[in-house]
């Protein structure tokens, strides 16, 4: 990935400076290549824009460019043999455009009354804290010691503590978010890596390390389909495998996956700074993301105003709940309920899936529990699966991927069913018989299903928007209101901190 960044020219600063240039320089330097040529090249550049959300009143997202720059100062910023000292003071003076102790909390020019996006609010202050860091221990006559630029005797260390404990506490804002989610990790690697302060590399350690588990669990080959906070222009992806964690994930994850991801292409931006940057995820993270070591049913909660995450995982699926819209001001973007399988499909229409009921904005996709899916839309099934059983508005599956595996599907008007069978069934012909003679009346589907062998799910797949799809698991009632979940609930590996 170094090297493919690397290979490249040095793209126009003013109309690349965003994203692109500041990662060729980070390759190039990172690989030894074309040293004095990226030198000169940060010698000639000026800050393109200024830091903060852009808005119409305003240009901004030169933080962006400013948390790579960061990192290419604390990587090579000790070595002048890659990073020329005049470089390193061109970096100081001019890229780096926050210092200082207060933090910037609104959208620039909002006259203070917009607060800034999460990934703003930690590219900024990261940035500022760690230009503060090296003014101070090695700044130079009149900023070497200057307590301007001392971060705890200004507050900001204070801040940012307070701000990343916070965030470990309630989970990322912007959580599954593409594409800004790439660049809160981008910021939170920087102060993971950098900062002298324990206290701020265990906070900023701590939410990476559950922003992982969470992918970890919430993904299966490098793919997943689950709720988003921003963009509403995102809502009709199709994609499962071109999210910025996804990204991430590989990078520090590849090596070991014993192959490419299939329908990936392209420079990852976010795979090259996992790559270069020192963090790593812990053994049993990776462990969970490559193979599912068992069957598992988590809900994660996101909060009073967002939607859960709600997963129904084994080594070969994973069924995953597609959340529920709440409104323009929470930017919730619902997804299908999606069945994963190891075929590497990298396609929500190639995978079986059941979309929401009318507009996304409507959806309510929440109705997942234990190897069990419903949602008010018939079951899409994929061309490439054809029955091994059918009768009375049930099909039956046996994708060869999952040897073992039956999934058995309904549809109706305004109701899917998807219902997992990892063992114990017999023939495809002998489990459809089993199913319908436990669920003999198809309009009684509408509310509930019993498991064969015994057991039952009752659900409402017409459930307010901040209400769980399912009501009942064998006759006891289920706490409907997902706003008051806990971040972690369900079959969590015990490696979960």
């Amino acid at each position: 990935m170094v090297e493919a960044w690397a290979g490249g020219g040095l793209p126009n600063w003013k109309t690349q400076g965003k994203v692109s240039a500041p990662r060729v320089c980070l390759a190039k330097l990172q690989a030894g290549r074309d040293i004095e040529e990226v030198n000169r090249y940060l010698l000639a550049a000026k800050p393109w824009a200024t830091s903060g959300s852009t808005w119409s009143g305003h240009r901004g997202d030169y933080d962006f460019t400013e948390t790579t720059l960061t990192t290419i100062l604390y990587l090579f910023g000790d070595d002048p043999a890659i990073l020329w000292p005049e470089t390193v003071e061109h970096l100081l003076t001019t890229l780096l455009v926050e210092e200082g102790g207060t933090p910037r909390i609104a959208v620039p020019r909002s006259l203070g009354l917009i607060v800034d996006t999460e990934n703003h609010h930690l590219m900024t202050e990261g940035c500022r804290y760690l230009k503060n860091q090296w003014l101070f221990r090695r700044g130079g006559p009149g900023r070497e010691g200057n307590p301007a630029y001392d971060n705890r005797a200004n507050g900001l260390e204070a801040w940012m503590c307070a701000h990343l404990r916070e965030t470990a506490e309630q989970g990322v804002y912007e959580f599954n978010s593409m594409p800004y989610l790439g660049y809160t990790v981008q910021a939170l690697l920087n102060l993971e890596a950098f900062p002298e302060s324990e206290e701020l590399r265990g906070l900023a350690r701590h939410i990476l390390d559950t922003m992982n588990w969470q992918y970890a669990l919430g993904s299966h080959g490098f793919r997943r389909c689950a709720p988003f906070r921003r963009r509403f222009e995102k809502a009709q992806t199709d994609k499962l495998s071109d999210d910025p964690h996804t990204q991430v994930m590989y990078s520090w994850c590849a090596p070991e996956s014993g192959g490419e991801l299939r329908g990936r292409s392209g420079r990852p931006h976010q795979e090259l700074i996992a790559a270069c940057m020192p963090y790593r995820v812990p053994a049993t993270v990776k462990a969970w993301t490559l193979e599912k070591p068992r069957e598992y049913f988590v809900r994660m909660g996101r909060g009073p105003k967002a939607c859960p995450e709600i997963y129904s995982g084994a080594p070969d699926f994973l069924l995953s709940a597609g959340g529920a819209f709440r409104g323009l001001r929470a930017m919730i973007v619902p997804r299908p309920i999606t069945l994963l399988l190891p075929d590497g499909e990298t396609q929500i229409s190639r995978c079986f899936h059941i979309p929401g009921h009318g507009r996304w904005w409507w959806w309510n996709s929440t109705g997942v529990h234990r190897r069990f899916a419903v949602g008010r839309s018939p079951v899409r099934i994929p061309e490439q699966y054809s029955p091994a059983a059918g009768d009375g508005g049930w099909t039956v599956f046996t994708p060869a991927d999952a040897p073992g595996l039956a999934v058995a599907v309904f549809s109706a008007e305004e109701l899917g069913i998807i219902a997992l069978f990892p063992d114990g069934w017999e023939s495809a012909e002998g489990l459809l018989a089993r199913i319908r003679a436990a669920n003999p009346d198809p309009a009684a589907l509408r509310e509930k299903f019993f498991w064969p062998e015994g057991g039952s799910v009752e659900y409402d797949v017409k459930a307010p928007r901040n209400r769980w799809v399912i009501r009942r698991v064998d006759g006891t009632d289920t706490d409907r209101d997902f706003g008051g979940w806990p971040m972690w609930d369900g079959d969590i590996p015990t490696e979960v901190f």
